[in-house]
């Protein structure tokens, strides 16, 4: 019978393969290609195996309380906050993750740039973008970006590191290595 380590065993091996098959068909070495186990409602313990077995260093935080109840646990990581972020729960992940990937408002960036002032850091982070236009999703739109951008740019405790967007399901066989996906 399988425990739940041999499935997550199972899963990182299928992904190492699709990312090596991916590498192959788009031509790249792949060494600047990371992969993130979102952890969301996965227990510490099961991470910590992914992080200790399967060598995973980048971890994906969603959800702020659920983040708080498993930090304490888990082995050393890089995390990143990939979630929708509220501007009063910025106060509880600033000093504990390495990046916010859902920077969606001048209001959100602005409260991040305090409260990375407020520890003294300079906070990464991602403009999140709609490029889809979908409702069920967060960000800015293409069109607002540049104006977003150009105001984050003042803020001393941040870093806009890139953008983070997700494309509206279409056929697997149009998505590009340039269209899908976080760029940084």
């Amino acid at each position: 019978m399988k425990t739940q380590f041999d499935y997550v065993d199972d899963n990182y091996r299928r992904i190492i393969h699709n990312v090596n098959e991916a590498k192959e068909r788009f031509g790249r070495s792949g060494d600047d290609i990371q992969i993130m186990a979102v952890t969301k409602t996965v227990d510490a313990g099961i991470v910590n195996h992914a992080v200790s077995s399967c060598g995973i260093k980048l971890l994906g935080e969603n959800r702020v309380q659920e983040y708080l109840s498993k930090k304490d646990e888990y082995l050393p990581a890089s995390v990143h906050f990939i979630g929708g972020l509220q501007t009063n729960k910025v106060k509880y992940i600033i000093d504990s993750v390495d990046m916010i990937q859902s920077v969606d408002s001048l209001k959100l960036a602005a409260e991040i740039d305090r409260h990375a002032g407020r520890v003294g850091r300079v906070m990464d982070v991602l403009a999140e973008v709609n490029i889809g236009g979908e409702l069920s999703k967060g960000g800015v739109s293409p069109e607002e970006l540049p104006d977003l951008l150009k105001s984050m740019a003042e803020l001393p405790n941040i870093k806009v590191k890139g953008l983070m967007t997700i494309p509206p399901p279409q056929d697997p066989e149009k998505i590009s290595g340039k269209n899908a996906g976080i760029i940084y």
